[in-house]
């Protein structure tokens, strides 16, 4: 019998570090208000625009 091999475990892979909330906000922020701009000139009652937009961002929302 030869002597037992020392068990030598693969190293654990580092987890990514999710990206700054500040910054994706910020994106974000500015996706709604293009989406604002781009409604508002397609409907004309800025309102209905605003809120048009405000769903849109809100279903972008829960797709994350």
């Amino acid at each position: 019998m030869g002597a037992q091999k020392k068990y030598i475990p693969l190293p654990t892979p580092e987890k990514k570090k999710p990206a700054d909330d500040s910054a994706s906000n910020i994106v974000q922020k500015a996706e709604i208000e293009r989406m604002k701009k781009l409604l508002s000139e397609k409907i004309k009652d800025p309102k209905l625009a605003k809120k048009a937009a405000l769903i849109i961002a809100e279903m972008l929302n829960q797709k994350d």
